[in-house]
């Protein structure tokens, strides 16, 4: 749209057209000259809004789509089993830290069930920032669990934003990541 503006700027004010010497002589700008001049910078404008309408309408895909798998804390390490990783938190993750991530994981899970999307996604942003927020604290404190973790989170994150609604798989991820957290 800038460059839009500067163009149209430009070739009404001519700002930007140089002076001619005496000796040049200046090709006068007739009518259908102009008429030519505003129908291919119409054209030019309307084939720019027409491929901008195409790409915003393309699927989009989220960022944690290329994200894959989480990397493994040591070499050859397996990763932990969910029941490991509830064990591992409760020993090595701050309570406090792990209640916010039920509450506002089982909250995404009613906004799901009753339909309100954008509700819902919001919700999943705020787990996705809590999430972050303490990454280093969570990673430090116990890899392999925080791995387990991250990797049930990404899906509820691309489950509940994701531009074409499916309210089953939505759930399912929501119900998965809920018992893993030690909520019900």
């Amino acid at each position: 749209m800038a460059i839009l503006a500067t163009v149209v700027y430009l070739s009404i004010s001519k700002t930007d057209v140089v002076e001619r010497t005496a000796n040049t002589a200046a090709h006068p700008a007739t009518a259908e000259r102009q008429r030519t001049t505003m129908g291919i910078l119409a054209a030019v404008s309307a084939a720019t809004i027409a491929l901008l309408a195409y790409t915003h309408s393309l699927p989009h895909t989220s960022a944690l789509a290329d994200e894959g798998p989480a990397a493994s804390c040591q070499a050859g390490s397996t990763p932990p089993t969910q029941p490991a990783a509830q064990t591992a938190a409760q020993a090595n993750f701050p309570a406090s830290n792990m209640t916010e991530f039920q509450t506002i994981t089982a909250d995404t899970l009613a906004l799901v069930k009753k339909g309100d999307r954008s509700a819902a996604a919001a919700r999943a942003t705020d787990l996705e920032a809590a999430w972050d927020d303490n990454q280093s604290a969570l990673n430090s404190a116990d890899c392999g669990a925080w791995t387990f973790f991250d990797q049930q989170i990404n899906p509820v994150l691309s489950a509940v934003r994701s531009r074409t609604p499916a309210p089953t798989t939505e759930q399912t991820v929501l119900n998965d990541l809920l018992p893993t957290l030690g909520g019900a």
